[in-house]
């Protein structure tokens, strides 16, 4: 009984790990056609990669299309 009382616990606290914390990759969100937060990602990641450094420009579309790259 016991065995069976924790094995759903421990599911439940594994679903609300998974569930608040992993993100669709934007693979898949394009296949669901969802451009509004392909878009918020990726001008997120460019926002971060420009506040980081903002005079170098070739590295900075460098990033940004590398990681675009590397998610699909």
């Amino acid at each position: 009984f016991y065995y069976g009382l924790y094995s759903a616990i421990a599911y439940t606290i594994g679903f609300a790990l998974v569930y608040y914390c992993a993100r669709d990759s934007i693979c898949h969100l394009n296949i669901r056609n969802e451009v509004e937060d392909i878009e918020k990602i990726i001008s997120e990641e460019e926002q971060i990669l420009y506040t980081e450094n903002p005079k170098d420009g070739r590295n900075y579309h460098t990033a940004v299309a590398k990681k675009i790259f590397e998610d699909l």
